[in-house]
């Protein structure tokens, strides 16, 4: 998960990491090592023509037959339609990593409802294990209280997101002075 306040950046980063594995570059932010694969980037917020723009303007003339990009503005994973749209682009196109912007758009349920947020992430499994795919999801953070200002402390969301996530990296600052930290790994060091 990448998680963070709006406008911050965090659709950029994943936009380009899709870019980056899609188009077989080896680092990623000049620090981690990636592989080539196939990349279905599921947007859910930005509209398929400034979706197609952005990618036209960080592509270049450079083809990758290895990205796929859709925009469904009323998708939901929960679905039975949804679902089953969804998991015949997984089987045609055979993506190695499906990125999902923003999680929070992709479902109908309540967030903050653990059981309903169980149903979602059982069924991220299920793809994960099914499709042999990673995920990598975009989430926004709650608003800002007197008592929570800062970090993955304010991912929305019932507890299950973060109990489920192997890695939560976090986007904090403005759009011109951004940092990224690893507030969760199961597998790695944690990194700012």
């Amino acid at each position: 998960m990448i998680s963070a306040s709006p406008n911050i950046g965090k659709s950029i980063l994943l936009q380009n990491l899709a870019f980056a594995i899609a188009s077989g570059q080896e680092m990623f932010l000049n620090k981690f090592g990636i592989q080539k694969g196939r990349v279905l980037y599921l947007d859910l917020e930005m509209g398929e023509s400034a979706l197609k723009q952005r990618f036209q303007q960080m592509c270049g003339n450079l083809k990758t037959e290895d990205l796929f990009l859709k925009f469904e503005p009323a998708f939901d994973l929960l679905d039975g339609n949804d679902r089953r749209t969804l998991e015949k682009w997984l089987s045609d196109l055979k993506p190695d990593v499906l990125i999902i912007d923003p999680i929070g758009d992709a479902w109908s349920g309540d967030e903050n409802n653990k059981q309903e947020v169980g149903k979602l992430t059982s069924y991220l499994n299920i793809l994960k294990t099914k499709f042999k795919v990673a995920i990598v999801i975009s989430h926004h953070w709650k608003k800002k209280t007197q008592h929570i200002r800062s970090g993955g402390e304010m991912a929305s969301g019932s507890y299950k997101f973060g109990a489920w996530l192997d890695h939560h990296i976090t986007m904090e600052g403005n759009i011109d002075n951004v940092t990224v930290s690893c507030e969760k790994s199961r597998n790695s060091s944690r990194f700012a």
